[in-house]
């Protein structure tokens, strides 16, 4: 017999251990899993809020994108640590990875937060995964968390890809806007980062943006 494990995510104090559990087992899998979890979400929650995010709305976006790519703890670190280029059997892998983090959500009964962590790899053109949803019909947290992920890889890199400064990294956003990216979305995180509204909180996984 199936129960609903759901719990109200209006109530910080009752969804905060859930979400603290999956950020631990990020940690524990990879401490640059979690730590770029943290950025993602820092950065997420500052360009949402710009866009007129508040309150609770704005405390699960934060929560979603701290949390967005915690599926891939559910496969060996080496497919993510691998410098040269993935097979097509390793790819089909790395693009399950967003229905893999949906499903642990779920699991913890943070079933509010599935919608933006489920589509932080669709497009704007309707090209990314794993439904090819496009436009407006990509639920507006996947939205951010998108361009927010994004930055926060192209300024950090990866083993097969060298970091960029930030004006490259801006550059590169603003090139895919309207494309890859929500425009909007993409001129929020752009005056975020150039206009210093950024600060780094002591617990980004808890705290709204204020």
């Amino acid at each position: 017999m199936s129960h609903d494990t759901s719990i109200d995510l209006g109530d910080p104090l009752a969804v905060s251990s859930r979400v603290a559990d999956l950020a631990e087992r990020a940690s524990a899998y990879a401490p640059d899993l979690a730590w770029h979890g943290e950025r993602v979400a820092d950065l997420a929650a500052h360009v949402a809020r710009r866009l007129g995010l508040r309150g609770a709305d704005l405390l699960r976006l934060r929560w979603a994108a701290l949390l967005h790519d915690v599926g891939k703890t559910t496969w060996p670190l080496e497919l993510w640590t691998k410098p040269g280029d993935l097979t097509a059997h390793e790819r089909l892998f790395v693009n399950l990875h967003v229905q893999a983090s949906e499903r642990l959500v779920v699991e913890h009964g943070l079933t509010d937060l599935a919608p933006g962590v489920r589509h932080h790899h669709e497009r704007w053109d309707g090209g990314g995964y794993p439904d090819k949803l496009g436009g407006a019909a990509i639920p507006f947290a996947a939205r951010v968390i998108a361009v927010a992920d994004v930055y926060d890889v192209l300024c950090h890199g990866r083993p097969y890809r060298r970091a960029l400064d930030e004006r490259a990294a801006l550059a590169e956003l603003r090139r895919c806007a309207g494309t890859q990216f929500d425009p909007r979305c993409v001129d929020a995180l752009v005056e975020t980062v150039t206009g210093g509204a950024r600060r780094h909180l002591a617990a980004p996984t808890l705290l709204p943006v204020t």
